[in-house]
């Protein structure tokens, strides 16, 4: 005998023993049991991922990975894998616009109101998905494919009783199998079916119980919010509710939790939103209280009178970094190696010292250090020029050729088969590759070298590699290994055994458009890199004159040998709180350890038995000019091609002053580039959301002149004071 039936939000669905199974069934490795359950959590996403439903690993309810759209997938290999690498995992089922869609039912808010199902079967109609999963007595999940009319999300928020909602694309629901964090119940196949499409009329109902947009982009968005950009998003949802629906605190309170449950993944902890909310609620509303029913279309662009442009951010201009000259001067590779080929030459000093200098604190890791210290002289370094002759690449291999002159650099090629201690030079497509080659040679120092960084981007497939990931890892030296059965192609380097530098090079509008797809996947990036930007401007362009550099290297292997054999080196007792104090003015540890690997770098090259004021000083500038260097540049990391190019666009303008002549924006941005649909949509969303706004201006001669400007906070954000 079955047992009773339970009432359900949006249908009634069978009960253990009354599972519906037809033709169309995934072609699943495991079936659920009687009650529609399975095994394990890895056992359901399997079942469902049968269906051509991309799975996800989750904590609870929410995603692990922070780029989980792009990478959730069907493959039973990557789901096992995850699996395993999460272990206990849930795992969650991702909607695809195209393929299949996952309407989800919940109460009404107002108890007199009908269930959804209910309301529809008044009109004559039923539900008619066949892949039902049960999230709880009572709730539910159904899976239909992809139908007319269902062309993007729909939150609870966005239908008349805010009881239920269409998950279209690049949103997710727990899968069969995983486990309720609160019940701690599995998730169950009520109806196991396969994918059909909704009817007509079931298209019809949803779409009559939508709300009538509010006319205010940030309020009616649906798209999913993630880690990084929650706090400023939350405070602009709810600024904009303050200000337009005239919201008091608690109102944002209970609206700013809505919000956070439907789009922000993970979501803000409940104080968070308390926070946020008390603070906006301490602004008066300013502007009229009107809901935009049938109003102005949602984000109608504003162009701004020429008469008021109190809201512009004429912010500050970070300048363009002048490289401090004096700190090369005695090192034997400046006198060496770069001053007398910049003599002689069009290429610049600074290009080729940092990248020698860079070499040099390679070698020396793991054979001196700083006394009492476990100091990480390990170095990732961008050169980043204007486009034009400034010889990056060129100035980059004239400090390996230095090195290899003393046997201490070689490039790593098929006739190296024993490094013999020596700094390994390679190029590869993965830090995986990398990874065998330098433990094919018994190699424990190596530089990443890569002529041009957007050739390693779009190489490495960046999106789908480890290589940002393991580059952090390189940076501290930790664990750095392989799991594959192919012993050739094992590789295994423990913690502090070994360090391997990054050198790259490219031009400012490269770094823009490739090094946020880099910094977007393993945050980070910045802070460990040194960035060399060049003067805008190459030195006169001359024949190119070869100069013999073997006196000079040979000198560098002195002062590295005695280096060797000194092993420590002492900070002079004078100088050492003014290192610690100056360093520690930086603000973060790791521009702090530049600071002492530097010095480090100087007692060594200018044959000092010990780190004296001088090399402080010169490391201090070092990186006071790293700082200003990273100030200008202003990496990017973004999670997606749309929020880098948002970036882009601020940046230039930011680069400008604040505002710019539209024409000479769209000259620098190059907006054909990026298509005429990736460009209007992230451009109008920026108007939009009122990041930056157009508006006319008389030029010199009396002419009328579009301009584009960006926005200030606390207008954009609708927190302006009296």
């Amino acid at each position: 005998m079955n047992a009773p039936q339970q009432q359900l939000v949006e249908t009634t669905f069978p009960l253990p023993g009354q599972i519906d199974l037809d033709a169309s069934i995934a072609p699943s490795l495991v079936q659920p049991d009687a009650l529609g359950e399975f095994p394990t959590p890895l056992d359901g996403a399997l079942f469902m991922a049968g269906f051509g439903i991309p799975q996800i690993p989750l904590h609870g309810k929410a995603p692990f990975l922070k780029n989980w759209t792009e990478v959730a997938s069907t493959d039973p290999d990557l789901i096992r894998a995850w699996s395993l690498e999460h272990p206990s995992c849930n795992f969650g089922s991702m909607a695809v616009l195209g393929s299949h869609f996952i309407f989800d039912a919940d109460r009404p808010k107002d108890a007199s109101v009908p269930v959804v199902r209910e309301r529809f079967q008044a009109l004559g109609g039923a539900f008619t998905s066949k892949l039902v999963i049960e999230s709880s007595p009572g709730k539910g999940h159904r899976y239909y494919r992809s139908a007319p009319g269902i062309d993007g999300n729909i939150s609870e928020s966005g239908v008349k009783f805010a009881d239920f909602s269409l998950r279209v694309n690049g949103e997710q629901c727990v899968s069969a199998g995983s486990v309720h964090p609160v019940t701690l119940c599995q998730y169950r196949v009520a109806v196991n079916g396969g994918l059909v499409a909704p009817t007509p009329s079931e298209v019809a109902f949803w779409l009559s119980e939508k709300v009538t947009k509010t006319g205010v982009a940030e309020l009616d968005d649906q798209s999913i919010v993630h880690e990084g950009a929650r706090d400023n998003t939350m405070a602009s949802i709810l600024g904009k509710a303050r200000q337009v629906l005239g919201m008091d605190r608690e109102e944002l309170f209970t609206y700013g939790m809505s919000v956070n449950e439907k789009r922000f993944s993970p979501p803000l902890s409940e104080a968070d939103i308390v926070r946020i909310a008390n603070s906006i609620g301490r602004y008066e509303v300013k502007r009229p209280i009107t809901v935009l029913l049938g109003g102005v279309p949602a984000g109608q662009p504003t162009v701004a009178s020429a008469d008021d442009l109190s809201w512009l951010e004429l912010s500050e201009v970070a300048p363009r970094p002048v490289f401090p000259w004096f700190v090369m001067k005695g090192t034997s590779l400046y006198e060496g190696l770069a001053k007398p080929v910049s003599e002689v030459n069009s290429k610049l000093p600074e290009l080729i010292w940092l990248p020698a200098a860079q070499l040099m604190l390679n070698f020396l890791h793991g054979r001196a250090s700083i006394k009492g210290m476990r100091s990480n002289v390990n170095m990732f370094l961008g050169i980043i020029s204007s486009p034009g002759k400034f010889f990056k690449s060129s100035s980059c291999r004239l400090a390996h050729e230095y090195f290899q002159h003393i046997g201490m650099a070689d490039y790593l090629s098929t006739a190296v088969h024993n490094c013999d201690g020596k700094i390994m030079i390679g190029q590869g497509g993965s830090s995986e590759g990398f990874g065998i080659q330098m433990q094919r040679v018994n190699a424990k120092h190596g530089i990443f070298f890569n002529d041009e960084l957007g050739k390693l981007v779009s190489k490495a497939g960046i999106e789908n590699s480890s290589l940002p990931h393991d580059l952090l890892s390189w940076y501290e030296s930790n664990d750095f290994s392989n799991n594959v059965t192919n012993p050739k192609n094992l590789f295994t380097f423990t913690a502090g055994s070994y360090c391997f530098g990054w050198q790259f090079c490219t031009t400012i509008r490269g770094f823009n458009s490739q090094w946020s797809r880099l910094a977007g996947i393993a945050s980070g990036m910045p802070d460990r890199t040194f960035f060399l930007v060049t003067p805008e401007e190459p030195k006169t362009l001359t024949g190119e004159v070869e100069v013999n550099t073997v006196a000079g290297a040979f000198e560098t292997k002195g002062r590295i040998d005695q280096a060797v054999i000194h092993k420590e080196y002492e900070i002079v007792d004078y100088t050492q709180d003014r290192l610690r104090e100056k360093a520690a003015a930086f603000g973060d540890p790791r521009s702090m350890n530049m600071v002492y690997k530097f010095a480090f770098y100087f007692a060594v090259d200018l044959g000092l038995d010990e780190i004296d004021e001088d090399c402080i000083e010169r490391a201090l500038a070092l990186v006071k000019y790293r700082q200003e260097a990273f100030k200008f540049l202003k990496p990017i990391e973004a999670r997606n091609d749309e929020g880098r190019l948002l970036q882009e666009i601020v940046r230039e303008i930011q680069q400008n002053g604040g505002k710019m002549n539209k024409r000479a924006f769209d000259k620098a941005m190059h907006p054909e580039e990026y298509g005429d649909r990736m460009w209007s949509t992230v451009y109008g969303n920026a108007i939009r959301f009122d990041r930056i706004r157009e508006f006319t201006e008389k030029g010199k001669r009396g002419q009328t002149r579009k301009m584009i400007g960006l926005v200030k906070d606390d207008i954009r954000l609708g927190l302006e004071d009296e």
